[in-house]
């Protein structure tokens, strides 16, 4: 983005799509925290390993893998950048390009940056901390995702940084609690525009996509909390008299997503043998899946809900 142009002229410039555009991604993300906001613990957690595995579209087994206390790659890096950000911006505490570069694991470009890519750092750390006029958090994620697409990165670094930046931004602005949302960039946002004309179509792009992923996590949060239903009546059906320590294993797990057996005894007060058989019975309806192939500190998810969410 040119350093003498605003986010608001640019958005002016995207005529009245832009604006159109524009006010659907507000309202969406609106409607989208007010539903994430009374969710269980487990489904908005779910929302943050979204936000974590689409930019590298990880799917199910990728969120997943980010459930697991093992976790390790490139995937793990990014969600924990986005935990650590969260807790930085609950702070009040603003990320600079600088701390987003070093939690993802980018090499710091500022220093060996020629003068025009150390304008655009110098740009972005304006945006980012609204050193001029102060720009509402949907016009900035799309300020801050354009300039960022200007730097001299490996492709994968910088859809990284616009995701990280993205999710954090909505966040810190007040557009969402949590990192719930983030700037997947699709073919359109991919290329850098070269003129000031050309971002203005970028930032409506870059709208449309926010509100088309702000929707669909909107339909997943309904498609969830009807999954949970439906699977307590699935219990109760299958195991009758014999339901209620399965069922109190239900409700545990739609909140905590993953499970050991130790956790669900010392949570539940179940003895281990309650514990095993409960899970057990989750298992056989699909409800549950082992997913660490062990004898041992065996970890359980609900890979149903998994499956709502996944990119």
């Amino acid at each position: 983005m040119s350093s003498n142009i605003t986010p608001f002229q640019l958005l002016s410039a995207a005529g009245l799509s832009g604006l159109r555009s524009y006010e659907d991604a507000a309202i969406t993300i609106g409607r989208l925290d007010a539903a994430a906001s009374l969710a269980t613990p487990g489904l908005r957690a779910l929302l943050v390993l979204r936000c974590a595995a689409l930019p590298l579209r990880a799917g199910r087994e990728g969120m997943i893998a980010l459930l697991r206390s093992d976790r390790e790659g490139q995937l793990s890096v990014r969600y924990a950048a986005l935990l650590a950000g969260a807790a930085k911006a609950r702070g009040g505490v603003v990320p600079t390009l600088h701390w987003m570069c070093e939690q993802l694991e980018i090499p710091n470009i500022a220093s060996r940056a020629t003068d025009s890519q150390r304008q655009i750092w110098s740009t972005i750390d304006g945006l980012l901390l609204d050193s001029g006029e102060r720009t509402p958090p949907v016009l900035k994620v799309a300020a801050v995702a354009a300039a960022l697409n200007r730097l001299d990165l490996e492709s994968g670094q910088r859809v990284a940084l616009i995701a990280l930046a993205a999710a954090l931004l909505l966040c810190i602005g007040g557009a969402t609690s949590d990192t719930w949302l983030t700037l997947a960039l699709p073919s359109e946002l991919s290329s850098v525009p070269t003129d000031d004309r050309e971002l203005g179509v970028w930032f409506t792009s870059a709208f449309g996509s926010l509100a088309r992923e702000g929707r669909a996590i909107e339909r997943g949060l309904a498609t969830a909390a009807t999954q949970i239903v439906d699977d307590a009546s699935e219990i109760r059906r299958a195991f009758g008299r014999a339901a209620i320590s399965a069922l109190e294993l239900h409700t545990l797990l739609s909140d905590k997503l993953v499970l050991t057996l130790p956790e669900v005894g010392r949570t539940l007060g179940f003895t281990a043998p309650t514990a095993g058989a409960a899970m057990e019975r989750l298992e056989s309806l699909g409800i549950a899946s082992e997913v660490t192939g062990q004898h041992r500190s065996r970890a359980f998810v609900y890979t149903a809900l998994v499956d709502v969410f996944a990119p």
